[in-house]
């Protein structure tokens, strides 16, 4: 499940949900997670390998969102490789803050979600 914030004109605050499609059943794997990019432990990933998802459709989009729905970044992918990368920024380069973090993969296929944990 997805929570998004919205305001409206009237500066009314409305909440939704985005519900998990199967996505053709297919199960999107985020992997460190939690990514601790300074950690020189495998398990947890470093800089350079940054967060990988994998099992993805042939194109589609990644979208990530922090806890309150604002946009962190938009990730296209479409080499048909079923891979993409984050590494940790945001669409100005800067770095993310430590936290949790909701992922969006929308394809031709539907829409899945899902989240992601950084540790800086």
């Amino acid at each position: 499940m997805f929570f998004r914030r919205i305001r409206n004109g009237a500066g009314l605050v409305v909440l939704f949900t985005l519900v998990c499609s199967s996505l053709a059943g297919a199960r999107i794997i985020v992997a460190p997670c939690p990514w601790s990019p300074e950690s020189r432990k495998t398990a947890m990933g470093n800089l350079t390998d940054g967060i990988t998802f994998a099992n993805l459709p042939a194109e589609g989009e990644i979208l990530i969102y922090t806890l309150t729905g604002t946009p962190v970044t938009r990730i296209i992918f479409n080499d048909g490789t079923y891979r993409a990368k984050w590494f940790g920024k945001n669409d100005s380069g800067q770095d993310v803050a430590s936290g949790v973090y909701f992922w969006v993969v929308k394809s031709s296929d539907g829409t899945r979600t899902g989240k992601l944990i950084v540790i800086r």
